[in-house]
């Protein structure tokens, strides 16, 4: 299960159209207490966050799965729709292993869906 963080709902949309193309389940949440609470439940595989949230606190979410056994080491892939290097430099220090641009992530995301994170 992939686990996804994210506001815009017509962006939420394309994330489950091409989730359902690829056969992979998804949760998609609107808040950090819900993606944490999900996370504990469901133990995703991957976890993709829209950095330029401001209600869901991504890199917020980050650090408390960080301190979550059995959480701190899933993958998480960031986006941001503009390229601000003080979000990208905040959301690898609390320890995003990708940050991309919601273009690239957009045109990336069959490929991002399909990779196995279970290795």
């Amino acid at each position: 299960m992939v686990l996804v963080l994210i506001e815009d709902l017509l962006f939420r949309s394309k994330i489950s159209a091409a989730a359902k193309a690829a056969g992979v389940n998804v949760t998609i949440v609107k808040t950090a207490e819900d993606a944490l609470a999900r996370a504990r439940d469901e133990r995703p595989t991957l976890i993709l966050l829209d950095l330029d949230g401001q209600r869901t606190r991504p890199l917020e979410l980050v650090h408390q799965l960080q301190d979550e056994p059995g959480l701190a080491g899933v993958p998480t892939l960031g986006f941001v729709s503009h390229v601000h290097a003080h979000v990208i430099q905040e959301a690898r220090r609390a320890g995003i292993g990708e940050v991309m641009a919601r273009g690239a992530f957009a045109a990336s995301l069959p490929q991002i869906l399909g990779r196995d994170y279970t290795t």
